[in-house]
């Protein structure tokens, strides 16, 4: 297997190392990908991918691996703020950090799920509805994976009817809070009272929807967990106090 396709399950997502550009992102090369997916279906065929199956593997494979940059951001994140936020606050319960940062992390997270899920109907914008809209459309892709890449997500059939549906559900509550408080600030609106539990239940199921048809698509799990060993250090920042006491 390719060194492109091995990284998926090490984060082929990589951020830029020069701090000028610490916001661009490295994507794993699409075209091995795409390579990697053809075969794996010619597998599935047992025989050669006609040439427009071909194109549209290649098509998805670059709509996954922008969708695949938010779904490990997503839990990236979390991972990271519930740590850090768990660790301030059994020093100090009322900690003023994590009061702010609770509505920062609650607002990227809300844009980034309810983005991820749907976007406006334009060829260039991606979306976890667009991919599954066209999985429905080629039905030959949907059926029963066999084979030695027959990877425990993906043995059973796709229904991406019941899965868009079970998306929608999802992100129903948390569309409304982005449209009326978070994208914009509505006049006397009454907002959805979200918590915890129903934002994780969000990241969760939105994870396993991508994780599954990205596995369907390329017969390689992608890399979405927190615990990639590239990101194992973060917490090597705060091994010192970070400011001068100001306890006298």
């Amino acid at each position: 297997m390719c060194a492109a396709t091995d990284a998926l399950r090490t984060g082929g997502v990589q951020p830029a190392c020069n701090s000028d550009v610490r916001l661009a992102v490295v994507l794993a090369d699409g075209n091995y990908l795409a390579g990697d997916a053809i075969t794996f279906w010619a597998e599935q065929l047992r025989g050669p991918v006609p040439d427009d199956l071909a194109q549209w593997l290649r098509e998805r494979v670059m709509e996954v691996q922008l969708l695949w940059r938010d779904v490990t951001g997503l839990n990236r994140t979390r991972g990271m703020w519930k740590e850090l936020t768990g660790a301030l606050e059994a020093r100090d319960p009322t900690c003023a950090w994590t009061r702010n940062y609770d509505r920062l992390y609650v607002d990227s997270q809300v844009m980034r799920l309810t983005r991820m899920v749907q976007s406006r109907n334009r060829p260039e914008h991606v979306s976890l509805n667009k991919l599954l809209g066209h999985f429905l459309e080629t039905p030959e892709v949907l059926g029963i994976i066999q084979g030695r890449r027959s990877l425990p997500s993906i043995v059973n059939p796709a229904d991406p009817v019941a899965d868009l549906d079970y998306l929608k559900k999802l992100v129903r509550r948390l569309r409304q809070l982005r449209d009326k408080s978070i994208a914009h600030t509505e006049l006397d609106v009454r907002l959805p009272e979200l918590d915890w539990p129903e934002m994780d239940k969000a990241i969760d199921g939105v994870t396993a929807i991508f994780s599954h048809y990205s596995a369907r698509l390329t017969g390689v799990n992608y890399q979405v967990d927190f615990d990639e060993p590239r990101w194992s250090t973060w917490k090597s920042a705060f091994s010192e106090p970070l400011f001068p006491s100001t306890n006298t």
